[in-house]
């Protein structure tokens, strides 16, 4: 196609100069400005399409993060604000895309506007030039339809421009990725120390396992897998509770010290700039655990079944009591409901009979996150989300201060 529009409008200029290059010229005095508007679109419309691809990722990062932790993020009561990143990402997504649209509309419409104002003058002094006698009706008429024929041709090249320029635009990252060069040298030294071998690779960016990271990457993924680890160990030092073998009221997590009772808004607003709205926080008339909850935790004849096995009942029948401030531990075999009475308390499943209560009430009265706004969880593998250290202590806990981040990081020995 774009091979055709070349030697279409190669050949019909070559044949309107033979006619008449006055007339040609008129039409070719447009060019110069189409030209320049290209060039301006062109390098707008890739800025754009790079900017919409990134906000586009990063609004799937959200929610495959979002929906592969959702477990963690029930248990911190914190779907409101995942759905509030993620359609903040989306409406930033969209925004971008308005603009680009628009851009497109402006550029195409201008090369319209231009070429119709062109064969306009053509008509014009054309004839001008049939009155003078200076040229014939059906040459004029020959003329217009080979100018058309250009017209048109040069509206697909335009078009084809417009889609390159948003390709390059979209594989930018690609093409970074495509030339960065890899950790492991063809040149290796087996003679070389390690000293040496880390400084001249210390500015590269390097590839492991499928991922590219620089330097300063690195030292933030070194960072956060020892807090993974020191967050690990400190479970034998603090009550806790977790989805294995041991599990118990946790008293001492960063979660905990973070965690207090905030009210919640009347109302909130999604998103941003294009599609921004106002919309009622979800509220309940059942009661609301306003006073904190004192830890007393009671199983009452309580039954359940996955609701994908109804068939086959996990725990049948279990009562037990757990005191307030005490730490219980609870020993069994794979698949013996260890897990599943961490979710009846947590409220992730409501039992089939029977009834769990904390402080003797039953938690069927609380609304859900109010209740886990209260409740601290470390599960087996604990969740580390792609952002800063700083901002997953502080996860679920509103306006948390770096103060508060500080000192609940020093409660558990990460600092």
């Amino acid at each position: 196609m774009l091979t055709r529009n070349v030697v279409q409008i190669i050949g019909a200029l070559f044949i309107m100069f033979y006619y008449s290059w006055r007339l040609t010229s008129v039409i070719l005095s447009v060019v110069p400005v189409i030209c320049i508007g290209a060039v301006v679109y062109g390098r707008q419309v890739r800025g754009l399409r790079k900017r919409f691809q990134d906000t586009l990722a990063k609004a799937a990062k959200t929610a495959e993060e979002s929906i592969s932790s959702v477990r963690t993020v029930r248990a911190f009561a914190n779907e409101d604000k995942a759905s509030d990143k993620y359609n903040e990402d989306i409406t930033d997504s969209f925004g971008i895309g308005v603009k680009t649209a628009l851009a497109a509309g402006g550029f195409f419409g201008a090369v319209s506007f231009l070429f119709q104002g062109a064969i306009v003058l053509v008509l014009w002094y054309g004839g001008t030039l049939v009155l003078d006698g200076h040229m014939t009706t059906g040459l004029l008429t020959t003329f217009m339809l080979y100018t058309l024929t250009t017209a048109m041709s040069i509206g697909v090249l335009s078009s084809v421009y417009g889609d390159l320029m948003q390709a390059v635009g979209a594989s930018d990252r690609l093409f970074k990725l495509l030339d960065t060069l890899p950790q492991i040298e063809p040149d290796f030294d087996p003679t070389q120390s390690p000293q040496t071998k880390r400084k001249r690779t210390s500015s590269s960016v390097v590839t492991s396992y499928g991922a590219l990271r620089t330097p300063s990457q690195r030292a933030s993924a070194t960072a956060a897998q020892n807090l993974h680890s020191q967050s690990a160990q400190s479970h034998a030092h603090a009550t806790q509770r977790s989805y294995g073998d041991v599990e118990a009221p946790s008293t001492a997590t960063v979660s905990t010290a973070l965690r207090s009772a905030r009210p919640a808004p009347a109302t909130k607003t999604l998103g941003q700039g294009w599609g921004q709205i106002s919309v009622p926080v979800m509220t309940s008339t059942r009661q609301q655990p306003h006073t904190r909850i004192r830890g007393h935790i009671e199983f009452r004849d309580v039954s359940f079944a996955y609701p994908s096995r109804s068939d086959v009942m996990v725990i049948d029948d279990v009562s037990l009591t757990v005191a307030q401030g005490s730490v219980v531990a609870l020993v069994g075999p794979s698949g013996g409901g260890k897990s599943t009475i961490i979710s009846l308390l947590e409220r992730f499943y409501d039992p089939v009979q029977g009834q769990v209560l904390v402080d003797g009430v039953d938690i069927r009265t609380h609304h859900p996150h109010e209740y886990r706004r209260q409740l601290a969880l470390v599960g087996q593998e604990p969740v580390l989300f792609a952002t800063t250290i700083n901002e997953n202590i502080a996860y679920g806990v509103e306006g948390a201060t770096q103060e508060e981040v500080i000192q609940a990081a020093m409660k558990v020995c990460v600092l």
